[in-house]
């Protein structure tokens, strides 16, 4: 599989996240940052305020730094 047809899968998924899963993922990312001593773009108080696509946006970016996220 290429590396444009991975990218092309995670964003599929990521369009059919729950506004629940999108807001677990992203407070996961955030402690795992933490917990690595890295700062994180967002904090955790930022999910309940964000939409949907900039949750998608912010963890599809974290996992494709390279990337960006396009609707």
């Amino acid at each position: 599989m290429s590396e444009n047809q991975a990218t092309k899968e995670v964003k599929a998924v990521l369009r059919r996240f729950s506004r629940a899963e999108l807001e677990v993922t992203a407070a996961e990312y955030i402690k795992y940052e933490a917990m690595r001593g890295n700062l994180c773009k967002i904090n955790p108080s930022d999910i309940k305020t964000m939409t949907d696509n900039q949750l998608r946006k912010f963890i599809y970016e974290r996992d494709f730094p390279d990337e960006k996220w396009i609707r």
